[in-house]
């Protein structure tokens, strides 16, 4: 049996599920996403970590990622920036914005976009690592820009 079915997690190309509802080890999830993360760094040629924390404080439903945001920025941690915090939150509005400045400023960062997601519902209570950029605002039927080198994302159905 494959690592990945051990620890309840589905793995399709370079997205990995993680089922939340059942079992969910937090530990595994964040060794994973810390894989990924130095992997990146030593494949792009980049020195820190943006984290970059989509979503609004005004809906329930789309505040994973300024909630993320708010609990990184207190951790204040060593090589790391955050972006998207519940006091200054980062979404469709200002996101355009927000992309410009990190390239300007933070060139040699691995951005992990962070958002929630509108899924099917055999998606719902599963979290996903990927490689690649996160598309915000997909299941909302918004064109907004791509943003990432990775994404983590938490579905919360339609």
């Amino acid at each position: 049996m494959k690592l990945w079915k051990t620890f309840n997690i589905q793995k399709r190309e370079d997205i990995s599920y993680y089922n939340t509802a059942e079992n969910f080890d937090a530990d595994r999830f964040a060794m994973d996403l810390g894989r990924l993360i130095d992997s990146e760094m030593v494949l792009k040629g980049k020195s820190g970590v943006m984290y970059l924390c989509i979503g609004t404080d005004r809906s329930t439903g789309d505040s994973l990622g300024p909630l993320i945001g708010h609990k990184l920025q207190r951790r204040r941690l060593s090589g790391a920036a955050v972006i998207g915090t519940l006091d200054k939150p980062v979404h469709a509005m200002n996101l355009d914005l927000y992309a410009r400045y990190i390239r300007l400023h933070f060139p040699d960062y691995v951005v992990v976009a962070i958002d929630a997601s509108v899924g099917s519902a055999d998606h719902v209570g599963y979290a996903t690592l990927g490689r690649g950029a996160l598309q915000p605002g997909l299941g909302v039927s918004k064109e907004l820009e791509a943003v990432g080198y990775l994404h983590h994302r938490d579905c919360r159905g339609m």
